[in-house]
């Protein structure tokens, strides 16, 4: 079973493994097949990546059975957990106390779609390489840059000369009108609890405007519908 302290991590499926060895090669250390795999046309196309890798390969059911809960999981992948890093020069999405892997992945593939290719975490965190945050990244793990920081004054101290959007309920601001400066962070809170008070002070507060019907947006919609607006008329996504 995939622990934290592990030094190595999974993909779970061959989709997610074929990510890894197209983007991310010289990390992979073993991939494993299901003997079902051997009958796709894609399992010759796998042994060539693992070859052009220098990656060794085995047939083994009994790892299916210990790693995957998916009964379509036919191709594990186990890599070399790196760290990455964040460009200053870039604009961040950060996210302060994200406690859900499921929407920790589906954050970082909307990310990737909207050109955001740094993501701050603030502790505490949940994994970022736990097999269920890479399963919902669908291989978009592999080409951002992330960093963990014990918490938000120690993001500050390193990320320069920059404005800070936090997205809040209580805020005035509304995000349509905003104004946006060149160099940036969009900052969001917990799933369940948002930005702690003390982010009432820091930078500006965005507010998402929805009808009354409903309290607040899931995390995933908020960050997408921040990210987009954001990022709304650019021609080029970040690099």
């Amino acid at each position: 079973m995939y622990k934290k302290s592990n030094a190595t991590t999974y993909t779970l499926g061959a989709s997610l493994t074929y990510e890894l060895l197209s983007r991310k090669g010289e990390r992979a250390l073993h991939v494993y097949f299901h003997p079902d795999f051997l009958k796709s046309e894609m399992y010759p196309v796998f042994v060539k990546m693992c070859k052009d890798n220098i990656v060794p390969t085995s047939i083994n059911e009994k790892i299916f059975r210990r790693l995957s809960d998916k009964e379509k999981c036919l191709v594990i992948g186990e890599f070399l957990k790196y760290d990455t890093g964040i460009k200053m020069e870039n604009n961040h999405l950060v996210l302060h106390h994200i406690s859900n892997m499921g929407n920790l992945g589906t954050i970082i593939r909307t990310a990737i779609g909207f050109g955001f290719d740094d993501i701050v975490l603030i502790r505490p965190s949940c994994d970022i390489y736990d097999p269920k945050v890479i399963r919902a990244t669908m291989g978009a793990i592999f080409q951002i840059r992330f960093a963990y920081y014990e918490s938000f004054e120690d993001y500050q101290k390193e990320a320069g000369d920059r404005e800070y959007y936090c997205f809040r309920l209580n805020a005035s601001e509304d995000l349509r009108k905003v104004k946006k400066a060149e160099h940036y962070s969009l900052v969001f809170g917990n799933e369940s609890s948002g930005l702690p008070e003390e982010f009432d002070h820091i930078g500006n507060g965005v507010l998402i405007h929805t009808a009354k019907t409903i309290d607040s947006l899931s995390l995933p919609v908020a960050v997408s519908i921040g990210l987009y607006e954001f990022t709304r008329g650019n021609s080029d996504a970040q690099k």
